[in-house]
C-alpha cells in the first residue's frame, strides 16, 4: 500500500509511527527547555521547529549564555540522530576560536543537569 493510500485511511507503518513520536517528543522537549531557561531568567534564542530555518543549516535549537560562556543545545529524542550538517556545526562551535559549550540534550532531566554543571 502506498503512503498516500495509508494516510487516506489513517494508517501508518511502524517506522512512520516512531518518526511522528520523535517529532512530538522533540517538540515537548523544546517546551520543557523553554520553561526551564525562563524560570532561571536565562535569555535564549530558539530555532523554530515548524518552519524552514532562516539561519545557517545546522544551527543548534537553543543558543544562550551562562556566566559569560556561550552555550548551544541541540535537542534530540532519545533515538534521534544528528544530521551531518548539525554535527559539523557543533564541532565548529566547540573549536577555537569559538569554544562554545555544546550539548545534545535528550531529556528535561539532562537539561537540568547541564545547567547545574554550568552553575546556572
Amino acid at each position: 500500500m502506498t503512503p498516500e493510500d495509508r494516510a487516506a485511511i489513517g494508517q501508518c507503518t511502524a517506522a512512520e509511527t516512531v518518526e511522528q513520536w520523535e517529532i512530538r517528543n522533540e517538540r515537548d522537549l523544546h517546551k520543557a527547555i523553554r520553561s526551564l531557561l525562563s524560570l532561571r531568567d536565562i535569555e535564549f534564542i530558539e530555532s523554530r521547529m515548524d518552519k524552514r530555518t532562516t539561519t545557517h543549516k545546522g544551527v543548534p535549537d537553543f543558543i544562550f549564555a551562562v556566566n559569560g560562556q556561550a552555550i548551544a543545545w541541540e535537542c534530540k529524542s532519545p533515538t534521534g540522530k544528528l544530521s551531518d550538517v548539525q554535527e559539523r556545526m557543533l564541532e565548529r562551535l566547540m573549536m577555537p576560536p569559538n569554544q562554545w559549550h555544546v550539548s545534545v540534550i535528550r531529556s528535561a532531566g539532562e537539561a537540568i543537569k547541564k545547567l547545574y554543571e554550568l552553575g546556572a
